[in-house]
């Protein structure tokens, strides 16, 4: 069929204070910085729907200093849960959608809001073969983690979304220890470390505890 080249790229100015200039071409029609600049503020609006008054992207990135080799960046206050839902889906390895579908179906059909409870019962139910044993701790995971974060469901669920329409869990929310929080950063850095690596999860974990 018909091929869409884009290029896009980004680089400093000056001491790389602010955010960096980006310029994009789709095809052989360029995209100016200022467009493109617009585009990247809109998008993370739409990726911090938790915040009733998010900062804006200025106001976050403080210094973005893109070298040949390596990439600095400081950041201020960027968002918390949404953000990190979003990540469990963005590159990383991505999990069987039908298989998560399932267990986070089976999941959501029992009321008991213990985060242990939870675990023990997904990794009790019947497991494709044709997955290796990765694939299917990896949905296990992704499925536990949209049990316990349910506002972040969508966000977490990727191809499943449409299988998973139908599954509505229970009101109460998860706790880990009696308390809800360290159910969430439990489950979403689960998540996390199986789309994207330990380092990764760690460095967002602590990151977000940062950020709080």
């Amino acid at each position: 069929g018909a091929w869409l080249n884009i290029e896009a790229r980004a680089h400093s100015t000056g001491a790389g204070r602010g955010l960096p200039t980006v310029r994009a071409s789709i095809g052989h029609l360029p995209v100016p910085a200022w467009l493109m600049r617009w585009l990247i503020g809109q998008a993370w609006s739409i990726a911090q729907p938790d915040m009733p008054d998010p900062p804006t992207l200025e106001e976050t990135l403080l210094q973005v200093q893109i070298a040949p080799k390596a990439v600095r960046v400081v950041l201020i206050n960027p968002g918390r849960n949404a953000a990190l839902a979003g990540l469990a889906q963005l590159g990383g390895t991505a999990s069987d959608p039908r298989w998560v579908a399932r267990a986070y179906c089976a999941l959501s059909r029992h009321a008991d809001p213990d985060l242990a409870v939870i675990v023990r019962r997904a990794w009790q139910l019947e497991r494709p073969a044709e997955l290796g044993p990765a694939e299917q701790n990896r949905g296990l995971l992704l499925a536990v983690a949209m049990r316990t974060v349910p506002e972040y469901r969508d966000r977490l669920a990727g191809a499943s979304l449409p299988l998973v329409s139908g599954c509505s869990p229970p009101d109460d929310p998860v706790a880990l220890a009696g308390r809800a929080d360290l159910a969430k950063h439990w489950a979403l850095s689960a998540a996390l470390g199986a789309s994207l690596g330990g380092q990764a999860a760690q460095s967002l974990g602590v990151f977000k505890e940062l950020s709080d």
